[in-house]
């Protein structure tokens, strides 16, 4: 996929997740959770961005909530061993 492929596919998935989330009561902007995501994706370990996009909730939410939580901006790494279900 094309940076711009990915970035579309990006957007959509924390368009999603953003729902998900403002619906349960986690007030989080889509803008947020894209920013997070793209640093994933491109800066510490690529995502199948395409099964993300078509995932059940559960799964989806699991590395939106985890890539937040366990990121090291810093270090460019994941804490406590965590690595996505939709790492590639």
């Amino acid at each position: 996929m094309g940076l711009k492929e990915d970035n579309n596919l990006i957007r959509l998935i924390a368009d999603r997740a953003a729902r998900y989330s403002m619906a349960h009561g986690i007030q989080v902007g889509p803008e947020f959770i894209a920013s997070e995501l793209k640093t994933c994706h491109e800066e510490i370990c690529p995502l199948r961005l395409d099964a993300m996009l078509d995932a059940d909730v559960g799964n989806l939410m699991h590395d939106v909530y985890g890539i937040h939580q366990h990121m090291d901006i810093l270090d460019r790494s994941f804490r406590e061993c965590f690595r996505p279900r939709f790492a590639k």
